[in-house]
């Protein structure tokens, strides 16, 4: 889904350490795209973005919107450095400077005002107190994980960090139905390997998206820019579930670990475990993390289940009809957890959808927000849940006011 990539910087498509400056890479996407109603990069596909935020040269803010000031654009083009050396190195750096185009907006002393184009009644000119409030939330998510990661990796991490790429693992059990629930396996061992500090994993929005592909596995790798990949294949018949999975070394072409994990629907977190603690085992890590891998936010495996339906139903959402359905499983999930931190964001992603396609009452944004809040207020360990927490504040914050 394009709308999940286009805040991402350079380094993030490329799978690199993150830092700081990542943060300030997507808030300068934020801007640009308030300052222009448009995205900073754009393409039909996933594929498309990503390679024109490697490659594109970014179109200047004042091309797409002469209205805005050229103070305001200088800013903008900082944030977006394609090398991060050249950015704002600090919040702190581009908070000065924002502040400064704020005085000098308003004595009046700027090229002209910075938000006059887009100005719009008042319920609407604090839409952007909801962007800001989930910027923010999206930052904090972003520090708590890399602040941890990259603060052990330089003391202990080996310099040539071995890398994988968790490919969407296949739906078995004859019912396209189930679908949703092979997804979620997938993102959600994708996360688990994620918190595994020495080993570099490609984001799961590029695998996923070679669902189906009939390119090589060395193919594959070199895209993704990985060396290992892990396939695999999900069935759940009633309340059995079973994970066949195989980790292949694409520099050679050999399969060098292959498991099958079974379990009924109870164990189901267990299972997810297993399988990201076993490929740990193969690929000789260390585990200092194994907590954070088998950490669980919800012992109700309804509750979760309940999550992926309505997750799988995020790409839909401009269809009012699927936003009541994905409403009403991430209800369930809260019914069940009240203090599940996902099925919150869930909702806040209903909502925001409602105001963008459907209704533009402005309750939508306040639910979004007061959703997002609650999700906030659970700790920043519970935000960091799962990538599709990120997905729903990426599409929070991509709200435009016009």
């Amino acid at each position: 889904m394009p709308g999940t990539v286009v805040y991402m910087s350079p380094e993030q498509v490329r799978v690199q350490d993150l830092d700081a400056r990542t943060d300030l890479y997507s808030f300068g996407a934020v801007l640009y795209e308030m300052a222009t109603g448009k995205m900073p990069h754009e393409g039909a596909s996933s594929g498309e973005i990503c390679s024109a935020i490697l490659r594109d040269e970014l179109p200047r803010p004042r091309d797409r919107n002469p209205k805005i000031p050229r103070e305001l654009e200088s800013v903008i083009l900082k944030a977006l450095k394609k090398d991060r050396d050249l950015r704002y190195q600090t919040a702190a750096e581009m908070l000065s400077d924002l502040q400064a185009l704020k005085r000098e907006s308003e004595t009046g002393s700027l090229s002209r005002p910075v938000w006059q184009p887009f100005r719009k009644p008042a319920w609407k000119r604090k839409a952007p107190l909801v962007w800001a409030l989930l910027v923010l939330l999206a930052a904090g998510i972003g520090w708590a994980g890399w602040r941890h990661y990259a603060t052990k990796s330089k003391a202990r991490a080996p310099v040539d960090k071995p890398s994988i790429a968790v490919l969407p693992l296949r739906n078995l059990s004859g019912d396209p139905a189930n679908n949703y629930f092979s997804d979620g396996m997938s993102e959600e061992i994708n996360t688990k390997l994620s918190h595994i500090q020495d080993l570099q994993v490609a984001a799961y929005f590029a695998s996923s998206r070679l669902t189906n592909s009939q390119e090589s596995n060395a193919h594959i790798a070199k895209e993704l820019q990985v060396r290992y990949l892990l396939h695999g294949s999900v069935r759940r018949a009633g309340d059995q579930v079973r994970i066949s999975a195989q980790l292949t070394d694409a520099s050679t072409g050999y399969q060098i670990w292959a498991d099958d994990f079974t379990g009924r629907m109870d164990d189901v977190f267990a299972l997810q475990e297993q399988t990201a603690l076993k490929i740990a085992q193969a690929l000789n890590l260390s585990l200092p993390e194994k907590q954070a891998i088998e950490r669980r936010y919800t012992q109700n495996v309804e509750a979760y289940d309940a999550y992926l339906r309505g997750s799988a139903l995020v790409g839909s959402l401009g269809n009012t009809a699927m936003m009541e359905k994905a409403r009403t499983e991430f209800r369930k999930a809260l019914e069940l957890d009240p203090n599940y931190a996902p099925a919150l964001s869930g909702l806040a992603l209903v909502e925001i959808n409602y105001y963008r396609n459907a209704d533009s009452d402005p309750k939508h944004m306040k639910s979004a927000e007061e959703f997002a809040r609650r999700a906030l207020g659970m700790g920043p360990d519970s935000a960091l849940v799962s990538v599709t927490q990120i997905r729903v504040i990426e599409n929070i914050v991509s709200h435009k006011s016009g």
